[in-house]
C-alpha cells in the first residue's frame, strides 16, 4: 500500500495521474490511503484540489454527509482508504492531540457518529479505518512525541474507550488503526 500526504497532492488531475500510475506499476491492486478526517487533519486542505471543507469531528453536524462527501472526493482521486474516523472518546481536556478530532466526550454519541461516518464512506467504495484503538481520548501526552499511558481498568475501558470501536466493528469497518499507547490493563508495563 501507499499513503499520500499533503506534499504528494497538488491538483485533482495530478493526484488522479499519481494514483493511476501507482496502480499501473503494481502487480496487485494497491491500497492507497490518506488521512482525511476533516478539520485539523485534512491532507486535501493544503492542496489545490477543489473539495468540500469539513470542520473537526466534534463540530460535524452530519457525519453521514461528511463520510459520503469525503468518500466520493477520495474515490474520484483514486484513493481507496481513508484513515478516518477518529473513534476516540474525548474525555481528557488536557489531551494535546485528540480534542475536537473526536466526535464527542460521550461514548454513545461518539459511537453513533463513528457508525454513521463509516457506513457512508464505505458506500462510496472507500474503506474506513477507525482509530486509535483501544482509545487515545484520555491521554495528556502527544503520542507522536512521547509514549502515553492509560491506566484504566478493563471494565473502565469497556465502558468508555471501547464503545465507539465496538460500534465500528458492528457496522462493518474495513480496518482499525492501533494507538501507540501503553495500556497496563492489557499488558505488563516494562521497567
Amino acid at each position: 500500500g501507499v499513503i499520500l500526504f499533503a506534499e504528494n497532492l497538488d491538483t485533482k488531475e495530478q493526484t488522479q495521474k499519481l494514483t493511476a500510475d501507482l496502480q499501473d506499476a503494481a502487480d496487485l491492486g494497491l491500497l492507497i490511503g490518506i488521512d482525511e478526517e476533516g478539520g485539523l487533519v485534512s491532507r486535501l486542505k493544503k492542496s489545490n484540489i477543489e473539495h468540500e471543507i469539513f470542520p473537526d469531528a466534534a463540530a460535524m453536524e452530519d457525519a453521514s454527509y461528511a463520510g459520503k462527501t469525503i468518500g466520493t472526493e477520495l474515490a474520484e482521486l483514486g484513493v481507496n482508504v481513508d484513515f478516518a474516523p477518529v473513534a476516540d472518546v474525548n474525555t481528557n481536556p488536557d489531551n494535546p492531540v485528540i480534542g475536537t478530532r473526536a466526535f464527542s466526550s460521550d461514548p454513545q454519541a461518539a459511537a453513533t457518529k463513528v457508525a454513521e461516518f463509516i457506513r457512508a464512506i464505505e458506500e462510496t467504495g472507500v474503506s474506513a479505518c477507525a482509530k486509535h484503538f483501544p482509545g487515545h481520548g484520555d491521554t495528556n501526552v502527544d503520542s507522536h512525541l512521547g509514549l502515553p499511558m492509560i491506566t484504566h481498568t478493563l471494565p473502565e475501558l469497556e465502558k468508555v474507550e471501547l464503545v465507539p470501536f465496538k460500534s465500528a466493528i458492528k457496522n462493518g469497518v474495513d480496518a482499525i488503526m492501533s494507538a501507540h499507547i501503553m495500556f497496563p490493563a492489557y499488558d505488563s508495563v516494562p521497567g
